[in-house]
């Protein structure tokens, strides 16, 4: 039986999922005392347990959210958020640094951006063969870890930080596609066919949330360390109002525009000096969630689990 529409359910989830995203990223924005901030999280995360109850309470759900109870499937959902939720937010970091710290085109850093995709065309298709040798839980662990790897790179690498460095978190990054794939194996084998829409509905949401929660969290993070650092030292730039110093403040691109308006090169060299910090301390924070990630999703999966059979 195909899933049932739920309009009343589907509502909300979205309203759910809109107020924690604007929560976080209002907290990081405006600091941890902002109580809207906090009022939208209470409420968004009561909504979204509403959604999850009335899922599990319904014979034909829209999601059925019982598919959790195998524990390779959702280690495989777990393995394809967290890659998307790493993809993406360095994907967004990088073209910030790029563009504007850097002075690349926007063209010029799409294709500057290109090895972690090339990457991720070559890790994948290799995966699944991979599992079959050395185990699905080792490659899935270790696909997230070597993404981790890629964010302690960015850490790790010397100040200012060079666009070969970023080559090389990019292509560690790639390399670690291969959790995706075979999450994506586990998702399947893990779902018994007769609720295999359930299972592809869910495996699409995974990537969708990942993505969203990744620039959400650790994009908000980056901001708020370069916020935290601007408004300690662009004060000290010679010639900047109060309303400059708290223009700059707000992102790169604002420093930018507040740099060029009074031709000040000072405060353009400080907001790029802050950015590239804000995005060095974010990369130790992305590898401990990776690191964390992966020793957890890797204990759901049995060690000697298969990825081709049909369901548990």
């Amino acid at each position: 039986m195909p899933p049932r529409w739920d309009a009343l359910g589907a509502l909300a989830a979205i309203t759910g999922m809109l107020a924690l995203i604007w929560s976080i990223t209002t907290l990081a924005d405006r600091g941890l005392t902002d109580v809207r901030a906090w009022i939208a999280l209470v409420v968004g995360g009561s909504v979204l347990v509403w959604f999850i109850r009335r899922c599990l309470s319904q014979s034909n759900p829209m999601l059925d959210l019982t598919l959790f109870r195998s524990r390779p499937f959702t280690a495989g959902i777990l393995a394809a958020s967290t890659f998307m939720f790493a993809m993406s937010a360095l994907l967004l970091l990088s073209a910030q640094w790029l563009q504007i710290v850097e002075g690349a085109s926007p063209l010029e850093a799409g294709v500057a951006m290109l090895p972690a995709v090339l990457v991720v065309g070559v890790a994948s298709p290799l995966a699944p063969s991979l599992a079959t040798r050395i185990g699905a839980r080792a490659v899935l662990g270790g696909g997230l870890g070597i993404t981790g790897l890629g964010f302690l790179t960015i850490y790790l690498a010397p100040e200012p930080i060079s666009y070969g460095w970023m080559v090389v978190a990019m292509i560690l990054l790639g390399s670690g596609a291969g959790s995706l794939a075979v999450g994506s194996a586990l998702i399947i084998s893990g779902t018994p066919q007769e609720k295999a829409g359930h299972a592809a509905a869910l495996e699409e949401t995974s990537y969708e949330l990942g993505s969203v929660l990744g620039v959400a969290i650790l994009g908000s993070i980056a901001a708020a360390i370069y916020r935290s650092r601007m408004s300690t030292l662009a004060p000290r730039v010679a010639g900047l109002g109060s309303d400059q110093v708290w223009a700059s403040e707000q992102s790169l691109s604002a420093a930018e525009g507040v740099a060029r308006s009074v031709d000040a090169p000072g405060l353009m060299s400080l907001a790029n000096s802050s950015f590239t910090t804000a995005l060095a301390d974010t990369g130790l924070i992305g590898f401990v969630v990776l690191a964390l990630a992966a020793v957890g999703i890797t204990s759901l999966v049995p060690k000697r689990y298969d990825v081709t059979r049909a369901g548990e």
